[in-house]
């Protein structure tokens, strides 16, 4: 874990991702939101569907389906197909 800590903190995509997946392994769910967070925003497809997961579930944040479906959205775009299901299945919830 401390090598994906550096590496997250250096700004790697891929680090963030790891780091907070690890985090999120270890549930400590708000600490995992952040770098998560940061790796979506950089476009990671494996970090939006968790963070989707997040928001879907109110892991580390308040529960926000519609943030858990545009989390999804952004990840199923581009081919991760374990969001696809997880969209399909939220819009069912809805």
């Amino acid at each position: 874990m401390e090598f994906y800590e550096l590496s997250a903190k250096d700004g790697d995509e891929f680090g963030m991702l790891s780091y907070g997946y690890g985090l999120l392994v270890q549930e400590n769910h708000e600490k995992a939101f952040i770098w998560l967070t940061k790796s979506a925003e950089q476009g990671n497809c494996f970090a939006q569907y968790h963070l989707g997961d997040m928001y879907e579930y109110g892991k580390g944040c308040d529960m926000n389906l519609e943030m858990a479906l545009t989390c999804y959205k952004k990840s199923a775009n581009q081919g991760h197909k374990n969001s696809v299901a997880a969209l399909e299945n939220l819009k069912q919830k809805m």
